[in-house]
């Protein structure tokens, strides 16, 4: 490969990261990197969770679902996109916000400017957790409260040979 590499071929892809920090049972926790996603959702008990999230601070939505997922591009092509989500250009500076089994249906995937942060509170009589990029398991607890947005730090793929297009089937 390092021949490839040296002769040119090879194409260099940046790609945004998520930051994830929280306040688990009065810990800090983070922060902690994603390069696909950060689900917070139902734990062991096959009953949803009410997460309320806000924008930037502001109170957006109180979803009742399993979980939700906040995924960056590169990500919108693996959990979110089987929990219904869109596919997202992996140059894009984004965060796709997308319940998983949410009450009322349909609630739509939200698409998030990088600039926003997005802060999720668990409010639940069961348990709860939160992952990052299908790690081990943080348990939550009714209160605890996540927040995430776009890390300072980029993610770069190398790819050999000619630069293909992201759309090619």
């Amino acid at each position: 490969v390092l021949p490839r590499l040296l002769a040119g071929e090879a194409v260099v892809e940046p790609r945004v990261l998520l930051r994830c920090t929280g306040r688990i049972g009065g810990q800090l926790i983070g922060p902690l990197d994603a390069v696909n996603d950060v689900f917070v959702g139902r734990g062991r008990v096959s009953r949803p969770v009410r997460l309320d999230a806000a924008i930037d601070g502001t109170p957006y939505l109180r979803y009742f679902a399993d979980g939700l997922i906040v995924a960056t591009p590169t990500g919108s092509t693996a959990y979110s996109l089987s929990a219904g989500g869109p596919v997202v250009d992996p140059s894009m500076a984004a965060l796709v916000v997308t319940p998983v089994v949410p009450h009322p249906v349909p609630i739509k995937t939200l698409v998030l400017d990088g600039e926003r942060t997005l802060d999720i509170v668990v409010r639940t009589d069961y348990d709860a957790i939160l992952a990052v990029d299908g790690g081990p398991a943080h348990d939550l607890a009714d209160g605890d409260h996540v927040r995430v947005g776009l890390s300072p730090h980029r993610v770069r793929f190398l790819r050999l040979g000619a630069a293909a297009s992201f759309y090619a089937g």
